[in-house]
């Protein structure tokens, strides 16, 4: 995750594969960068490094699956059912209300 000025990172072991998982990312400048697995929180951080404000927009895109510019492939069957996307961070409550129920609420962007 990045703003012009910071970037957040998380390292992750592997996803479970051959199953379905409902996974999670949400950010805000105070709690950091968190990612969850079926509603509950696995990886955080609020550890931020600087950007160089030389350097290329670099951060202006979403990548689901290999990154284009990652040659080693991980997984050859990535299967998407869907994607929501909010315009304001989200609670870790509300992570887990959408996991359990699949419920949206306010600031949705993209379903």
């Amino acid at each position: 995750m990045a703003t012009v000025e910071q970037t957040w990172e998380l390292k992750l072991d592997e996803i479970s594969s051959h199953k379905w998982v409902h996974i999670a990312f949400t950010w805000n400048f105070i709690l950091g960068l968190r990612y969850f697995e079926n509603g509950r929180m696995i990886a955080n951080t609020t550890s931020s490094q600087s950007i160089d404000k030389g350097s290329s927009d670099q951060h202006t895109f979403l990548t689901i699956g290999k990154a284009a510019s990652t040659d080693k492939v991980q997984h050859d069957n990535l299967q998407l059912y869907g994607l929501n996307i909010w315009y304001s961070f989200i609670s870790t409550e509300q992570v887990m209300d959408n996991y359990k129920r699949g419920k949206t609420f306010g600031n949705l962007l993209l379903y």
